[in-house]
């Protein structure tokens, strides 16, 4: 028998996580990955995403807990074309992908579930949706590929690289902002009908957007997007913020950017806008009080405003934050579900993914009504509010 697992890799500017499931078997598990000695204290699951360089072997690995990297902000400094920035990355995500492996495998092949089962891995890595181009995509899928053969050495070097044709595995690239929407409508049971605003709060990008789900008859799920923006208002970076008070005036233009313009140019009628726009708010920033602070005050100053003008009504509840979904998470420590939202998203297999990323690519560069087939989303047409 065959076990089909989906790696799910969420690789943070600040910190690494990295989710496994089963893909067809009816296994509801998510097995998260404990990174032990290397990663942070009291937060195990959580991997710092840096990288150390060894002369003497000519490899890359990752450092333990307490020990000094060589190179720090490694996806930040890809992302920017930085020189080299390439191979760190690359070397870090084969290292990643070798752990994970190794580590699913001593915790899990012998238990019932996976005892005398042929383990068969696919890859889903999260790239940052401002990237999710043809470009980008060409560039973040091939450092994955590369990392996919750096990693059958050990230690982590280069020689893999012109010894290797592309691995024979299933490699996938998705927006990470994509994968939170997933985690969240997968919820067992859970009508999600509605227009709702996704917040990944990362440490160097606020990553957001704004979409709706048509909860179906059969009970699939149909999505339309309508903004995205993501822009470099990370904790870290609000952290070292020399005016604190005009980098949150940044993000203030961000959500007005992005929610703002969802309900002029796409979605005026949603009943959202009257009974309180529904919010998730993930990733590590989420916790740093002055993002949920921004966020009550621009529903104050905008969103309330938009209540009264558009349905004459003074009782506006007010936005809200989702309740995340419970999942089974196996691991051994405790986790923060904030944390893993991505990861969780990305293990889940890629063929539920096309919708989604087709409509995500294509839905936000117009605001004119489209004519689609007839079948789309249940609907004979399309009109402003559904495009």
């Amino acid at each position: 028998m065959v076990a089909d697992l989906i790696m799910g890799l969420d690789i943070g500017s600040s910190t690494t996580k990295v989710v496994i499931k089963e893909a067809w078997a009816g296994n509801d598990n998510f097995y998260v990955v404990d990174f032990e000695g290397f990663g942070q204290t009291g937060a195990t699951y959580l991997l710092p995403t840096t990288l150390c360089f060894d002369k003497q072997t000519n490899s890359y690995f990752v450092p333990k807990r307490n020990q000094e990297a060589n190179y720090e902000d490694i996806k930040y400094k890809f992302m920017r074309g930085d020189e080299n920035a390439e191979i760190y990355l690359t070397a870090f995500v084969a290292w990643v992908i070798q752990y994970a492996k190794k580590y699913f495998i001593k915790k899990y092949s012998k238990t019932d579930t996976f005892r005398n089962r042929e383990i068969r891995w696919s890859i889903n890595m999260g790239i940052p949706s401002a990237v999710f181009n043809d470009e980008g995509n060409t560039k973040w899928l091939k450092v994955l590929e590369n990392a996919c053969k750096m990693h059958v050495d050990e230690p982590i070097s280069t020689n893999s690289l012109k010894r290797l044709s592309r691995p024979d595995i299933d490699l996938h690239i998705i927006p990470e902002i994509i994968a939170t929407v997933k985690s969240f409508v997968e919820q067992d049971g859970a009508n999600n009908d509605g227009l709702y605003c996704a917040i990944d709060i990362g440490a160097t990008t606020l990553d957001m957007c704004t979409f709706r789900i048509f909860d179906s008859a059969v009970g699939e799920d149909k999505y339309a997007f309508f903004r995205a923006s993501i822009e470099p208002y990370g904790a870290i970076r609000y952290e070292n913020a020399q005016n604190k008070q005009e980098f949150l005036e940044g993000c203030g233009t961000q959500f007005r950017k992005v929610i703002w313009e969802t309900y002029r140019d796409k979605t005026p009628n949603e009943k959202e806008w009257h009974d309180g726009l529904p919010v998730i708010l993930c990733g590590g920033g989420s916790y740093v009080p002055e993002y949920k602070q921004l966020l009550k005050d621009f529903d104050e100053e905008n969103l309330k405003g938009i209540a009264i003008q558009r349905f004459g009504n003074s009782e506006y509840k007010g936005i809200r934050f989702v309740k995340l979904p419970d999942n089974h998470y196996v691991c051994e420590r405790s986790v923060d579900q904030k944390r893993l939202l991505v990861a969780q998203g990305l293990s889940y297999p890629y063929i539920d993914f096309d919708d989604i990323k087709r409509i995500y690519k294509t839905c936000e560069t117009t605001d004119v009504p489209i004519i689609m087939t007839d079948n789309y989303m249940g609907h004979s047409y399309v009109t402003k509010d559904m495009c």
